[in-house]
């Protein structure tokens, strides 16, 4: 299978990193190639004509994975290329976002799955999805650590774009005329529909969530989390995590810090939590529950930190 990594020049650190994750997760059985590669069986070969070596790398190309940046997000280039893809056969381009809101992601790439490469579920979903499309196993436990180093470079790399620039990407009112008019009543009809639909038949949407971490992280002091609709807390948290590990202690969360609704002024704390979570989320009828006593306190906080540290914050 041949893939290619449509992407803006300053972002070729994220693409060598996607590039590295995928061919050492697919045991090499996929070809990555992106323009900028410095490898030395990368990029475009010397001495070529430029655009007939890239016509003949698109007419061969199977995926086209668009990295949506705030660097590559107005490129032509990367339109074009997807652009290609899109018309010469289906289902070929995948969205990948990193340091890029999902709502911010325009038309028509927005018509498509995005994934983030910087949440640790979406990177895994998209790996997943990847290598199944070439019929190649995945295994969760034996690429989590390439795909969690993955993500830090990911999260690395935008941050230190942004500091370069001084700038945390910022969502802008769309561009007049008939098609920002259509896209707003498209978004608009979606809403009404959703509403009308019943609670238990109504698919679950991602989130996108922003956070203040000024508190914690002077320069580094907001940043938005691009949610799967599948993601737990404890999902939410570990992406957290990933952003301020350098600036707290492994397992403080509400011991050193902790997430403030600026809403309502209430932390989320864990009876905050429960007092938010549906019962029928937690509590089936179909299942019989027993009531056992601690012996003591000090043995639930263990217990329940044995549990955390096997899938939370390694």
């Amino acid at each position: 299978m041949q893939v290619l990594i449509s992407h803006a020049v300053e972002d070729e650190p994220a693409a060598t990193a996607l590039k590295e994750m995928i061919r050492r997760c697919s045991l090499n059985k996929v070809d990555v190639w992106f323009s900028s590669d410095r490898s030395a069986l990368g990029g475009m070969p010397i001495g070529g004509p430029w655009f007939s070596e890239l016509h003949g790398k698109l007419k061969a190309t199977d995926w086209i994975i668009a990295l949506l940046t705030p660097q590559s997000i107005s490129s032509p280039w990367l339109y074009f290329e997807c652009g290609f893809g899109a018309c010469s056969r289906s289902h070929s381009v995948v969205p990948l976002a990193l340091g890029l809101p999902v709502s911010a992601v325009p038309m028509p790439l927005a018509a498509y799955q995005i994934y983030d490469s910087t949440n640790a579920l979406s990177l895994a979903t998209f790996l997943h999805k990847l290598l199944a499309a070439d019929g190649i196993l995945y295994d969760e436990e034996m690429t989590r650590t390439v795909r969690e180093s993955t993500q830090r470079r990911m999260i690395e790399h935008q941050d230190a774009k942004a500091a370069a620039t001084g700038t945390i990407y910022e969502q802008t009112a769309p561009a007049g005329g008939e098609i920002a008019r259509l896209q707003s009543f498209i978004e608009r009809r979606f809403v009404e529909l959703y509403d009308m639909l019943p609670s238990d038949k109504r698919p679950k949407l991602n989130l996108e969530l922003t956070f203040d971490a000024s508190e914690i992280v002077s320069e580094k002091p907001a940043f938005t989390l691009n949610i799967p609709s599948g993601a737990s807390v404890m999902d939410v948290l570990n992406e957290i995590y990933f952003r301020i590990e350098d600036y707290v202690r492994p397992y403080t969360y509400l011991v050193d810090w902790t997430i403030l609704d600026t809403k309502s002024k209430g932390d989320m704390s864990i009876i905050e939590i429960t007092e938010r979570v549906p019962a029928n989320l937690v509590f089936s009828s179909d299942r019989q529950y027993k009531l056992v006593r601690l012996h003591g306190g000090d043995d639930y906080i263990k217990l329940a930190l044995h549990r955390t540290r096997r899938t939370f914050m390694r």
